[in-house]
């Protein structure tokens, strides 16, 4: 044994095995083993033995340990001595032992605390007897699950494309509760409402707890199977509304499944928010380069299944792909951009960099670094936000520069992005289809407009129930 805890509602005493100062333990008795059985035996009057019991039912357990306060002053001692001789003195208390398997904890009521040190040569030397009406001693965390009333999720998407993915959402409205210990433990059930009346139904043995009792949103009901009882927002008891009242214990070792079933379950209706927009109207560049051009001093531009294709005719330093038009600017906005570009084999590497620029500041607000790319090679250039707009800025444009590019060179742009972010979020357009909580849709016009991401929020029902049970040994 490590340690020994009392605690008597805020207060607490800490009891370990060895210390330089202050209280120590010795001698706990009673925190393992077995109580005694209350079954009653009855002997056979004309034959050997007794009639068999069909169960045994373990009596309370009385637990005992002695305490000693080591290198402490007469004051100090005294007062250690008067804490502990209060605790338990108005009601239980819980003990917790420390071992090297586990930490356990029983709650127990005071039978005596005598002193065993009659000659005041303040040790401290005291016997702290307790008893224990429920013998089992439980685990200090409990196993929790939780779970709202069962729902449909969205189910496939058609048309189904192989593999099938199976999208997240809905609910069996199932927990389970497992107990890890050596010894049958009771759960508690915690429904939260709003509902008109609610079922706890156990899915291996089918036994039932009904609550037939309208509940209002926020408000909780506590269902105690050890002790046969319910109670409202902690106060008062709604036990007389319960149904069925077929209570189960969890046996050691075992799992118990629970079924939640409500009716008039008040729901919140679900909403779908923008979390981001993709501002470039034109952004795959598939086979249409609208909205988009070059410098045609410097290089050529024409539409492609692999997107935009520029073909450098003269060595460059200048922009070699960026947009007709200025995107919106609004003082303190912060834009960030992104394209992908290959470069095919067969041609010079190109030199490029990307960089975001804003008009009326005239100051370039974000850029990549300077990169070179091998033919053959595909990348991703991000230039990420490094000054927000001022009142002066009338637009934006994302620019895809020659960096020194050499004449002869190509590269492919597309999937371009252009967000009011401090970062270039990942790429995305309105033809992407749903994932998760996610969802994609254009502003107007396919390919002609900017794009769209939301965050989908699906009604949700504000029932739900929490299970707990503490693992438990003898």
């Amino acid at each position: 044994m490590n340690a020994i805890t009392l605690t008597d509602g805020a207060r607490q005493i800490v009891f370990p095995a060895v210390t330089d100062h202050g209280w120590y333990f010795f001698n706990l008795r009673g925190w393992h083993g077995q109580t005694s059985d209350k079954v009653r035996m009855e002997e056979r009057p004309q034959a050997h033995g007794a009639f068999a019991s069909a169960r045994s039912l373990r009596s309370s357990r009385g637990i005992s340990f002695e305490v000693g306060y080591r290198d402490g002053t007469t004051t100090e001692v005294e007062e250690a001595v008067n804490e502990l001789s209060s605790f338990g003195a108005e009601g239980p208390i819980v003990i917790t032992v420390e071992d090297d398997l586990s930490v356990t904890r029983r709650t127990v009521t005071v039978d005596s605390i005598p002193d065993n040190d009659p000659d005041r040569r303040y040790t401290g030397d005291m016997m702290v007897g307790l008893v224990a009406a429920d013998s089992r001693r439980y685990a200090v965390e409990p196993q929790t699950a939780s779970t709202g009333p069962a729902q449909p999720g969205p189910g496939l998407v058609f048309p189904e494309v192989w593999p099938l993915v199976w999208p997240a959402g809905g609910s069996s409205g199932r927990i389970t509760l497992t107990n890890t210990g050596k010894a049958p433990s009771a759960p508690t059930f915690t429904l939260t409402g709003g509902f008109d009346s609610a079922m706890i139904t156990c899915i291996e043995t089918g036994a039932r707890i009904g609550l037939n009792r309208q509940v209002p949103v926020g408000s909780t009901v506590v269902i105690d199977t050890e002790d046969s009882t319910a109670v409202i927002d902690g106060q008062s008891s709604v036990s007389r509304w319960l149904q069925f009242r077929e209570w189960e214990m969890i046996p050691p070792g075992a799992s118990r499944t629970y079924q939640l079933d409500a009716t008039g379950v008040i729901v919140t209706p679900g909403y779908r928010e923008e979390i981001g927009r993709n501002w470039n109207p034109n952004p795959r560049l598939m086979n249409s380069i609208t909205g988009w051009t070059t410098t045609g001093a410097a290089a050529t531009l024409v539409p492609t299944v692999n997107g935009g294709q520029v073909d450098v005719t003269t060595s460059t330093s200048a922009p070699i792909f960026f947009q007709t038009f200025d995107l919106p600017a609004v003082t303190d906005d912060r834009w960030s951009g992104s394209m992908e570009l290959t470069v095919p084999a067969g041609f010079p590497a190109a030199a490029v960099q990307l960089r975001t620029y804003a008009y009326g500041m005239n100051t370039v607000i974000g850029s990549s670094a300077p990169t070179l790319i091998q033919p053959g090679t595909t990348i991703t250039l991000a230039a990420d936000n490094t000054a927000a707009l001022t009142a002066a800025a009338t637009g934006v444009r994302t620019i895809l520069y020659g960096n020194g590019i050499v004449s002869g060179a190509r590269v492919f742009a597309r999937t371009a992005l252009a967000s009011k972010t401090a970062t270039a979020v990942p790429y995305f357009d309105g033809s992407f289809p749903p994932s998760g909580d996610r969802s994609f849709a254009w502003a107007g016009t396919p390919d002609a407009s900017a794009s769209i991401a939301y965050r989908d929020v699906p009604d949700s029902p504000t029932a739900s129930l929490e299970g707990q049970v503490f693992p438990a040994w003898w």
